[in-house]
C-alpha cells in the first residue's frame, strides 16, 4: 500500500527532530508530497509530523496524474513520456501500475525528484483551517482516501498558475505579434521598431480643460489671516458679529482644518473637511456646504458644448 503525505503547515518553531524526520521523508517546503510505502518505519514517522502533514491511501488514477503534470527533472522540466519511455521503457500507464504493485521506485527513473511541488488546493483547505485534524473538519491527519481529492485540487491549481504565468497575447495582425504580450510592456520598443509609431493609435488621452473641476483649498488659520484683505476688497460682509464668505468667490472650493480660528464665521463651500466644520462651529460659526448637483449640470453642459 502506497501512502501519499502532504506538508501542510511550515517549521517556524519547530523542534529539530520534527524537522529531520520531514526531510528523511523529503519534505522541505509547504505543499510538497511525497509518495511512501506503507511500512511500520514510514508510519511512525508521519505520525512524529502529525501536526504538519495530512497523508492517506492514494490510487492509481490520482499517482499518475501526479507524476504526469508534477514529475519535474533537474532544472524543474517536466517529466515527459517520452522520456519516460526512454528511460524506463515504460509509458505512464504501466509505470503508474508497476510502482503501486511495488516493481519499481521513482529513483531508478534517472534525475525524477522524489518528490512533487504542490499549490494550495483549489477552493482552500478544509474549512475548520491547517492547526485542526481531518477528523475535526480541518486539513491535518489521516484523511484516507480522501488524500485523492485533495491531491488533484492541488494538482489543478499548480496548473492554473503555471498556464497564467506561461499565457499568450492573442494573435493578431495576421499572427506577426504572437508572443508579445507579456509584463510589463517589455516587447513595446520591438514592435514599435518593427512596426512604427503607428501601430499602437494615437498616445493617450487628453480631456479637455473645459470640463475639470479644479479644487483649491485654504486652511482655516490661512483664511483667518487673509480676512481683512478679503473685507477691504469687498468679498467678504459682515452679518451682526460673523463674517459671511463665499469661498468660491475668494477662489477656493475646498475649506481645510489647519490652524485654530477664532473668528465667527458663517461660510459657503463646494467643500469642507469634516475638522473645519468642528472647528468653526466651535468657534460660534456655521460652514454650509453647497450641493454640488449645479455645478455637476454646468460640467455636463460643458462637455456638450466640446462635443458639439
Amino acid at each position: 500500500m502506497k501512502f501519499a503525505v502532504i506538508q501542510i503547515r511550515g517549521t517556524i518553531h519547530v523542534a529539530e527532530k520534527i524537522i529531520d524526520t520531514l526531510n528523511m521523508l523529503r519534505l522541505t517546503r509547504k505543499n510538497s508530497c511525497t509518495i511512501v510505502e506503507g511500512t511500520p518505519e514510514n508510519l511512525g514517522m508521519i505520525i512524529k509530523i502529525k501536526d504538519l502533514v495530512t497523508w492517506g491511501e492514494i490510487n492509481n488514477e490520482t499517482f499518475r496524474m501526479l507524476i504526469e503534470k508534477r514529475g519535474r527533472l533537474p532544472a524543474n522540466k517536466q517529466l515527459t513520456e517520452e522520456y519516460l519511455k526512454e528511460k524506463t521503457k515504460m509509458n505512464f500507464d504501466l509505470f503508474t501500475k508497476s510502482f503501486m504493485e511495488g516493481k519499481i521506485k521513482l529513483k531508478e527513473v534517472p534525475g525524477l525528484k522524489p518528490y512533487f511541488r504542490l499549490k494550495p488546493p483549489t477552493g482552500g483547505f478544509d474549512k475548520n483551517g491547517i492547526k485542526t485534524p481531518y477528523s475535526l473538519g480541518g486539513a491535518l491527519g489521516y484523511r484516507k482516501d480522501d488524500i485523492n481529492n485533495l491531491i488533484r485540487r492541488m494538482i489543478w491549481q499548480s496548473i492554473k498558475e503555471e498556464n497564467f504565468l506561461e499565457w499568450e497575447a492573442p494573435i493578431h495582425m495576421d499572427g506577426e505579434l504572437k508572443r508579445t504580450g507579456k509584463r510589463a510592456d517589455q516587447k513595446k520598443p520591438s514592435i514599435l521598431q518593427e512596426f512604427g509609431n503607428d501601430y499602437y493609435g494615437k498616445k493617450g488621452f487628453h480631456r479637455p480643460q473645459k470640463i475639470l473641476i479644479k479644487i483649491k483649498s485654504i486652511n482655516l488659520d490661512d483664511l483667518e489671516a487673509q480676512l481683512e484683505k478679503f473685507i477691504s476688497k469687498k468679498l467678504v460682509t459682515k452679518e451682526k458679529d460673523q463674517y459671511v464668505i463665499d469661498l468660491e468667490k475668494l477662489g477656493y472650493q475646498k475649506l481645510l482644518g489647519g490652524g485654530n480660528i477664532k473668528t465667527k464665521l458663517k461660510i459657503k463651500t463646494m467643500f469642507a473637511s469634516a475638522k473645519a466644520i468642528e472647528k468653526i462651529e466651535a468657534a460660534g460659526g456655521s460652514v454650509e456646504v453647497k450641493k454640488i448637483a449645479e455645478k455637476v449640470l454646468e460640467v455636463s453642459e460643458k462637455i456638450a458644448e466640446v462635443k458639439d
